[in-house]
């Protein structure tokens, strides 16, 4: 990502780099719709598991509560807002137009959720794309729901060369060894690192793991003895 900074030092590559991102999808997919989803911290979370997430640098979104009108989630259609606590990436794309999604106390990833089953698409109208690269939206995928994911990966040939890669059921499948409506399951048993959540001792075991793919999806607790 390029390096820029703001006149008074701050850092704003990342700023231009999902600028460039959101018009290349824009311009590229000409979508319905552009969906944004924003964190609102997790403090729910916290308090089932006070070591969620205790890995991260502080600093970032999630650490930021901003009421809401209703106490519900705002919606912004096209409007440019400016926040003053929230993070220059989310000033700029609440500039976008589009639906801004953001609940208090909720991540962006219950957002997309909430969205995705509060909006089935009709397979004539097209596919709910989620763009993003982080893997645990992966859980949403859905070919039934037309539902698909899809991230931008590095490819050889060159600097700075990228593709956009989609996610369906198979991708997943292949990826975990579950499907998708499996990934949290699975992810309860082995833990996530990136969210500094341990799972079951021993449960990382290859033969473990083995048996998780193995096992029939529908009863995958009874696995762990």
């Amino acid at each position: 990502m390029e390096r820029f900074e703001t006149r008074d030092g701050r850092k704003s590559g990342h700023v231009y780099g999902s600028f460039k991102n959101v018009k290349a999808l824009a311009m590229g997919f000409r979508p319905k719709n552009l969906v944004f989803v924003y964190d609102r911290g997790a403090s729910w979370r916290k308090a089932l598991l006070p070591t969620y997430k205790a890995n991260r640098r502080a600093g970032g979104a999630a650490d930021i509560t901003v009421p809401l009108p209703d106490g519900q989630y705002d919606v912004y259609e096209g409007q440019p807002v400016d926040w003053t606590p929230a993070p220059d990436v989310e000033r700029l794309l609440r500039s976008f137009p589009g639906i801004h999604l953001a609940c208090e106390d909720m991540e962006a990833d219950d957002m997309a959720a909430w969205f995705v089953q509060n909006h089935p698409v009709d397979k004539r109208e097209g596919a709910i794309v989620l763009y993003t690269g982080d893997r645990d939206y992966w859980q949403l995928v859905s070919n039934d729901n037309n539902v698909a994911a899809m991230m931008t990966k590095k490819t050889k040939g060159g600097p700075r060369k990228t593709t956009n890669v989609w996610i369906w059921d198979e991708h997943v499948e292949e990826s975990f060894g579950v499907p998708p409506n499996a990934l949290a399951k699975l992810k309860a048993f082995l833990g996530d690192e990136s969210d500094n959540i341990r799972g079951l001792e021993g449960a990382a075991r290859p033969g473990k793991k083995k048996a998780l793919r193995d096992f029939p999806r529908s009863n995958m607790s009874d696995v762990y003895i």
